[in-house]
């Protein structure tokens, strides 16, 4: 099987392109599939060689180019990675000219929702569910929700993200090499924007180092590139840490790492923290994804896709912007190692389930079934427009034809575009001898000659 995938890529630094990378070369691993991107870039950089296609994100006219490209390829389905500020115009809603000019067969993973319909996003979504042959979500949230934009219940599915294992990884060698052998670690990572809410955490960071002077704190992650507030919002942190005199117990390491890099150091790091703002709309969270993977108690805010995967004691859930309840949490964790193994245990049996080589089956078993149905949805199948070609044609010939044509037709014979032109011709130098009378005086010279001979 054939299968495209839309979706910002590598090197472009981007959580979704990150996530399309690890889905790309998964499908890669399995037998028979071939895997190509149709990369959205807002610069002119070199691409992996996976990348087929290149999407310009503020140039209109690339996103109908690029859909009638793949309608004349060998690509059996499209999978588009949908993030609202992953494309141009207003709520990215250029994504409507790539899909509605696509002739095959759409999957759509819808990776933000809004909990309320707000315009023009719901629209937008709205239209893409309508368009897709299936959407996607990460949240069993976001699955009960995309009915309510117009999307079928029997077309959405729900995938979780995937995420490496570390199972084969060394832990106290990584401890020793990082220097944190006789500290206890709480790390955040990702590209960080104010909606992280790291500020509580660092406001909630003295009060644990004065319990617990072998705190550490990592903050792994440079600024959002594609979110104007992001660098400031990282200065403003720097600032508040040094403010309240943190320089001991908070390394700031302003790199989005490799992922080997990434997980050695969340694999060395014994808290995760996500201490993320309240928002009003659903996603899922590939840095959770990742703290359950690797097995780390998990100290987060409620948000919908944090009580999906700590609600049952996976993990530990804070309200928003409490700082005290953040300080008085951590600093049980750090306190009581038991308790910090029992969830690591959980947290290491729940993120089983988000193995790459899982989260790849599901998604190859969906393009299976959406390349049967051969179109993208919402066109005729190819099956209908042969069968309605062929009843037009036969009312056609049977209105306008003699009788040998009808039983022709009704036997199914077929001719080619050729024959029937020889057919015309042979018809049109039949009518000329009859014309001329060269026809008839053949007919009579064999006949004469026939008498002669019998005689």
């Amino acid at each position: 099987m054939n299968i495209l995938m839309v979706s910002s890529y590598p090197p472009r630094k981007c959580g979704v392109g990150e996530f399309a990378f690890d889905l790309a070369h998964a499908l890669m691993r399995k037998s028979r599939t071939n895997v190509g991107i149709a990369a959205l870039v807002t610069e002119a950089t070199p691409q992996l060689p996976e990348v087929v296609m290149l999407i310009r994100k503020d140039h209109r006219p690339d996103y109908s180019a690029v859909a009638n490209a793949i309608n004349g390829s060998r690509w059996d389905v499209v999978v588009v990675q949908h993030e609202f500020g992953l494309y141009g115009g207003i709520g990215g809603e250029w994504v409507l000219d790539l899909i509605a000019n696509l002739r095959k067969p759409v999957i759509t993973v819808i990776h933000t929702l809004d909990t309320a319909p707000v315009e023009p996003r719901a629209a937008i979504v709205g239209r893409i569910a309508a368009m897709s042959n299936f959407t996607v979500t990460a949240t069993r949230h976001g699955q009960a929700l995309l009915p309510s934009f117009g999307g079928a219940p029997e077309r959405t599915a729900y995938i979780p993200l995937g995420a490496p294992d570390n199972a084969s990884v060394n832990r106290d060698a990584l401890r020793a090499a990082y220097g944190v052998s006789d500290h206890v670690v709480a790390m955040t990572f990702g590209l960080l924007n104010p909606n992280k809410g790291i500020e509580f955490a660092l406001d909630a960071l003295p009060t644990v180092a004065a319990s617990h002077p072998q705190v550490l704190y990592w903050i792994v992650g440079e600024p959002h590139p594609d979110n104007a507030e992001s660098a400031g919002y990282y200065s403003r942190l720097q600032a508040r840490a040094h403010e309240l005199g943190l320089g001991r117990h908070v390394h700031f390491m302003p790199v989005f790492h490799s992922q080997q890099d990434l997980l050695h150091r969340l694999t060395a790091a014994d808290i995760y923290l996500s201490p993320h703002g309240d928002v009003n709309f659903a996603f899922a969270s590939a840095t959770l994804t990742y703290a359950a993977r690797t097995g780390k108690p998990i100290l987060s805010t409620p948000t919908i896709y944090a009580q999906e995967l700590l609600g049952d004691g996976t993990g530990i859930l804070v309200p928003f912007g409490d700082v005290a309840a953040i300080a008085s949490q951590w600093s049980d964790l750090i306190g009581d190692a038991n308790a910090r193994r029992q969830i690591e245990a959980r947290s290491r049996n729940k993120g089983a389930s988000f193995d790459w080589s899982l989260v790849a089956d599901e998604y190859w078993r969906l393009a299976a079934t959406a390349a049967k149905e051969s179109v993208r949805r919402g066109l005729p199948s190819i099956d209908d427009v042969r069968g309605r070609t062929r009843r037009r044609r036969r009312k056609l010939r049977k209105g306008k034809r003699g009788r040998w044509r009808r039983r022709v037709v009704r036997r199914g014979k077929r001719r080619s575009r050729r024959t029937r032109r020889l057919l015309r011709i042979g018809r049109g130098r039949r009518r000329l001898r009859l014309r001329r009378g060269k026809f008839r005086r053949g007919v009579r010279a064999r006949r004469y000659t026939r008498r002669a001979r019998a005689r």
